[in-house]
């Protein structure tokens, strides 16, 4: 399989996270898929066997963090299971993340190795491989590093391009960046990170601020705001 380099920043954020024991060695994974009466798909395997048993967090304070793995050991029975997979649409999709917190349904990979967020009952894709995910997910993890706290709310398109007008936005790129799913923008102080959504048919977007003095510049008005990430 291909890979994309990964930054230096994805890399500090999965370093700096814990590692847990689970299937890595294909052969093992094999049979159980061979179990299940799953067929084998390369870019899946490839997944667990580089991405398998790591943790990461955003902020010191997020929840216990978010671990990649499609397994879990079933305690009862002594051995490695999927923790959870469908067919659908003639597509095989496996569960490959837990976020341990809300209850929330992690993040699944299809059989091309494309992710997904799961909502619903439905997939909606996120990024065309687990590197493209991990740097989306790396420039929070950069924030947070930069700053504790920030002011985060919801936008509308039409409010992002009067930003653009009116503020110097740089676009973030990186090497495995599609284009496809999403956009990263951010001013030259880096006081003010935007992520655009090109899934979503209204490109919502979150405006992250580094504080509400920047916050108040920005709309030019006392406006609610959230704080992220979340002190859980």
């Amino acid at each position: 399989m291909e890979k994309n380099i990964l930054s230096d920043t994805v890399n500090d954020m999965i370093l700096s996270g814990k590692k847990v024991d689970t299937i890595k060695d294909k052969e093992e994974i094999k049979r159980v898929f061979a179990n299940e009466g799953i067929p084998f798909f390369d870019k899946v395997i490839d997944f667990q066997v580089s991405f398998g048993g790591i943790w990461y967090k955003i902020g010191k304070k997020f929840y216990e963090g978010f671990q990649m793995d499609m397994f879990y050991f079933n305690t009862f029975e002594e051995k490695y299971e999927l923790r959870y997979f469908r067919k659908e649409n003639g597509k095989y999709f496996f569960q490959c993340m837990e976020y341990h917190y809300a209850g929330d349904f992690g993040p699944c990979i299809d059989e091309d190795g494309k992710i997904y967020h799961f909502c619903m009952g439905s997939f909606f894709i996120s990024a065309d491989n687990i590197e493209e995910f991990l740097e989306d997910e790396a420039i929070k993890y950069y924030m947070v590093n930069k700053h504790p706290n920030w002011l985060t709310r919801g936008a509308e398109k039409s409010e992002i391009d009067e930003f653009e007008k009116t503020k110097a936005l740089n676009k973030i790129k990186r090497e495995s960046f599609s284009g496809k799913y999403f956009e990263w923008w951010c001013n030259t102080e880096e006081t003010i990170f935007i992520r655009i959504d090109l899934v979503s048919k209204h490109n919502r977007a979150e405006v992250y601020c580094k504080n509400q003095k920047v916050l108040e510049q920005l709309y030019k008005s006392n406006i609610p705001a959230c704080v992220f990430p979340p002190n859980n």
